[in-house]
C-alpha cells in the first residue's frame, strides 16, 4: 500500500469517526495487528 492511499483512509477514518476517536481506534488497531502476528508466530513455532 503506498502513501497515497493511507493518506486516503486516514481522511475517510478521520471524517468517519472524527478528532478525538481516532487515536482510541488506532490503538485498538495496533494491538489487533500485534497479536495477531504473535499467534502466527507461535502457530509457526508449534508445528516445527
Amino acid at each position: 500500500m503506498g502513501p497515497v492511499e493511507m493518506i486516503l483512509i486516514i481522511l475517510v477514518l478521520l471524517l468517519v469517526f472524527g478528532g478525538r476517536r481516532l487515536p482510541e481506534i488506532g490503538h485498538g488497531f495496533g494491538k489487533m495487528i500485534r497479536d495477531f502476528r504473535e499467534t502466527a508466530r507461535d502457530s509457526t513455532k508449534t508445528k516445527s
